[in-house]
């Protein structure tokens, strides 16, 4: 085990190294990419994607865009960030 040079703690594996009042766990923010989805709605036949890119490359090679829905607010509040979109 490493133990930080100016306050003595025992660094953890994960443990953020640097002595600022306390050392903290690092994280991890890297997006997934991974998708196992058989769509059945962009062409005659169905299509089986892999990978959220694969899917994203192909809408775009056929010029198509995924229907978005607008879902209100679960408690009937008006939220700030949605428009009317008629």
């Amino acid at each position: 085990m490493d133990n930080c040079p100016k306050c003595g703690a025992e660094l953890q594996i994960g443990d953020w190294p640097f002595c600022n009042g306390g050392h903290g766990r690092g994280s991890n923010n890297v997006v997934d990419d991974s998708l196992d989805e058989l769509n059945e709605n962009v062409g005659h036949e169905p299509v089986h994607f892999t990978s959220k890119s694969e899917k994203r490359r192909y809408l775009k090679e056929h010029g198509l865009e995924e229907f978005v829905r607008h879902v209100p607010h679960p408690r009937g509040k008006k939220e700030n960030q949605t428009t009317r979109w008629i």
